[in-house]
């Protein structure tokens, strides 16, 4: 409530007078403003006496109930305030956000009518690209050639099926089941 309602409207405050600091308890009282202390009244009671602390609660209750209206319309009123000060900030936010919507928005279509057309230009290439090769004579390519038959060569030496005593090994570890998907695992990954 203390950005709404100010404190020394709706607080008090109770120095503890034990019969021994009657003079601190009246220095702070009247030193109290000046350091920033400031509260509806600031009473004095020993309030280890049970009738004491109830005269200083039955003073705060009365001043509440005298005054709780007017509180209420203070609190009110700044709510309203704040609310008021709450929407203006959100309109100005809401318009940043406009302008900056309705630039991106033009700058979007500028990228869309960009895009649209390299896609169009891609494609065009593309096709004048295939044709072209498609005129030209079959030309072997030796590099990728060579690279099957080394590959071919290689399954022939090594054709990635593990051998029987693998095989045997991984069944005495892990179960029959578990050798034979480990096998299929193996020659999966070696075919592809």
């Amino acid at each position: 409530m203390e950005d709404r309602l100010p404190l020394e409207e709706w607080s008090f405050m109770t120095l503890n007078y034990d019969g021994n600091n009657q003079a601190q308890c009246n220095i702070l009282k009247n030193t109290r403003v000046k350091k920033g202390i400031r509260v509806v009244e600031c009473a004095t009671a020993n309030c280890k006496k049970p009738e004491d602390a109830n005269q200083v609660l039955v003073h705060v209750l009365d001043y509440l109930a005298k005054n709780l209206v007017r509180l209420d319309g203070l609190y009110m009123s700044a709510c309203r305030k704040n609310l008021k000060a709450l929407k203006n900030d959100v309109n100005v936010e809401l318009e940043k956000a406009r302008k900056a919507l309705d630039q991106y928005g033009e700058e979007y279509s500028e990228y869309r009518k960009l895009c649209d057309q390299f896609i169009e230009d891609l494609y065009n290439r593309i096709e004048e690209l295939r044709e072209q090769i498609r005129k030209e004579p079959n030309k072997p390519d030796h590099h990728f050639q060579d690279q099957v038959d080394a590959a071919i060569e290689k399954c022939k030496t090594d054709p990635g099926i593990p051998s029987e005593a693998e095989i045997q090994t991984q069944a005495n570890q892990d179960g029959i089941n578990a050798a034979y998907f480990w096998g299929i695992q193996k020659i999966r990954a070696k075919l592809l």
